[in-house]
């Protein structure tokens, strides 16, 4: 039984569908999203020339992404200012990604069977929801559809060794390869346009370079020592990959250059400037095992994984260490035989280090987004690694490995095995869409998976206080500073509630803090400015009413007040004397 191309793409395309249908009842969550969609300050402006020069020139939210910038301008043309369209427009990139993904594997591979395997685990493993049912993250599915049509155009332009050139192909007596060279130069510009709009989606890209040379060594065979083995090789034809990826290194570089100067001009390395980097560290090689745990077993996935700068490292980094070392001797070992199982961890290894956290950007562990692309690495391993052993089983029909070769359906044990897991993926992978309708559901869904998550007991202690249920509020503020009373913006904002109800002496101290470590949270200065200025303490209101002015020139509110200290104590003086 023959399986056809347009039958997977139709399975696919209706998988991803009824894993996100319920994204239409959705609402924004309070997790960026505000951020970045709903109060973004450019989305409600006309789409002209004077719209597309500030997305190209200004960066915005700590990154330069001009192209997603736009489509979501786009959505809110189609489909208004509300969540639906933009999370229908999220789930229809990532069905579009996989059928994608679907083509440009069996063109590489001419397997039918195992590359249908690789499309739907990327297509409803539930690690890639995030990706997905989160507004924010329509950069993921965005930059992966560049991303992959650059694999597919590297494989079109690169079906032989980097040192055939394109005189030698002129020279040879074939016209028919002699004219493919237009196409291959043609093909070899895509990608670098494709890697240069999938950077203007996500900064992600950096990777993407090694990656294709990944490709060069597996599936294309590119870098096979003239005799040697599937595996093998050549050092020549290793440098000459990497050399011919220059133009590709160069637009890493430039967009490596930009999100690192956007994130520190908005001050995203603060806190990871209080994590040491050993810490960091032992941080990058557990979360690579967990990652590998949670592809195998996708349960207890949190939108934010907490990482504490104060904790005490132990034994598990060591040993996720040894873990890691072992799976790549073993690897390296085999990879004569089967060197898939090496450029699957490769592309996995490639495509996670930049976000392990080792240069440090923000406050999470990790995240499952950062598996929406290394995932296809480990998809590899699977569908090429184990394969083999299926089929040395008795199963009551063809072998596996010839009939995904060759387009066909595999024994039926083996169809059995693959339906029962996209089942349960399946299944798994549409909860969690629940998980993400609303903020009181996210963050509840992120405290029953760690009680100690700060970050979710701070976002239900603003969900609360916005619904005017002080006590909630303070409540959940108060469990936020227990498991990291480091956060300052975190005190700063319990001080806000305490002062509503009437707790000014607590609220005082609280600001005094905030105002004395001066850490992430801008408007600690202004707060307690303020409250002294209340109290007729014109000297420390006017010092710190004058820090937050410098901070942000422009607001007028502050300048009065700032004129109101500085007047006072013109007038009669510090009263705290």
């Amino acid at each position: 039984m023959r399986l056809h191309p347009a039958l997977v793409l139709l399975l696919l395309v209706a998988g991803v569908a009824f894993v996100y249908a319920p994204v239409v009842g959705h609402e924004f969550v309070d997790f960026d999203d505000y951020l970045y969609v709903r109060d973004h300050p450019w989305l409600r402006d006309p789409l002209d020339l004077a719209w597309l020069r500030r997305a190209l020139m200004e960066p915005y939210a700590a990154y330069w992404i001009p192209l997603t910038w736009l489509s979501y301008r786009i959505d809110a043309a189609l489909w208004g200012p509300g969540p639906t369209g933009i999370l229908l427009t999220n789930a229809a990139l990532h069905a579009l990604d996989t059928g994608l993904l679907f083509l440009v594997m069996r063109r590489m591979t001419g397997a039918t069977g195992r590359s249908a395997f690789v499309a739907a685990a990327f297509a409803l493993h539930p690690q890639h929801v995030e990706s997905v049912a989160w507004a924010t993250e329509r950069k993921d599915v965005l930059a992966a559809f560049f991303w992959i049509a650059a694999m597919g155009l590297h494989a079109y332009a690169h079906a032989g060794p980097p040192d055939t050139d394109a005189r030698s192909r002129s020279s040879s007596a074939s016209g028919a390869v002699a004219g493919r060279d237009p196409g291959r130069r043609g093909a070899d510009l895509g990608v670098a346009l494709c890697m240069a709009l999938g950077s203007m989606a996500k900064p992600s890209l950096v990777t993407l370079p090694l990656s294709l040379v990944v490709l060069d060594y597996w599936p294309l065979g590119r870098l096979r020592a003239p005799g040697g083995s599937v595996g093998s090789i050549d050092p020549a034809r290793l440098r000459r990959a990497l050399l011919e990826k220059t133009p590709l290194f160069a637009i890493a570089a430039g967009a490596a250059l930009l999100v690192v100067g956007s994130q520190r001009a908005m001050g995203g390395q603060r806190f990871a400037d209080h994590v040491d980097a050993g810490v960091r560290l032992a941080n990058a090689v557990e979360s690579v095992v967990l990652y590998l745990g949670q592809a195998i077993a996708p349960v207890g996935l949190s939108p934010f994984y907490s990482l504490d700068p104060a904790r005490r490292i132990g034994w598990m980094p060591f040993a996720a260490a040894l873990g890691l070392v072992g799976v790549s001797a073993l690897v390296w070992r085999v990879r004569s035989r089967q060197p898939w199982l090496l450029a699957g961890w490769l592309w996995l290894g490639i495509n996670l280090a930049p976000v392990l956290g080792l240069v440090g950007v923000g406050m999470q562990a990790r995240a499952d987004r950062w598996m929406y692309l290394p995932s296809i690495g480990l998809a590899w391993m699977v569908a090429w690694g184990v394969a083999p052993l299926v089929r040395s089983r008795a199963w009551p029909a063809a072998s596996v490995a010839s009939g995904c070769t060759r387009g066909h359906l595999p024994g039926w044990g083996g169809v059995l095995l693959v339906a029962a897991l996209l089942s349960v993926w399946i299944g798994l992978a549409r909860r969690q869409v629940h998980v993400w309708r609303d903020t009181h559901s996210l963050f509840t869904h992120a405290l029953e998976v760690d009680p100690t998550n700060w970050y979710a007991h701070h976002r239900l202690a603003v969900w609360h206080r916005l619904r005017n249920e002080p006590a909630e509020a303070e409540r959940h503020y108060i469990a936020s500073l227990v498991a990291m009373p480091q956060q300052a913006y975190t005190q700063g904002e319990l001080a806000d509630v305490l002062t509503e109800q009437g707790e000014i002496g607590l609220a005082d101290r609280l600001y005094r803090n905030v105002a004395r470590t001066g850490w992430h949270d801008r408007r600690a200065a202004e707060r307690l400015g303020r409250i002294f200025l209340a109290e007729g303490r014109a000297e420390p209101a006017r010092s710190l009413l004058a820090r937050a002015v410098e901070r942000r020139p422009m607001d007028e509110t502050l300048r009065r007040d700032l004129a109101r200290a500085a007047s006072r104590l013109e007038r009669h003086g510090d009263r705290a004397r």
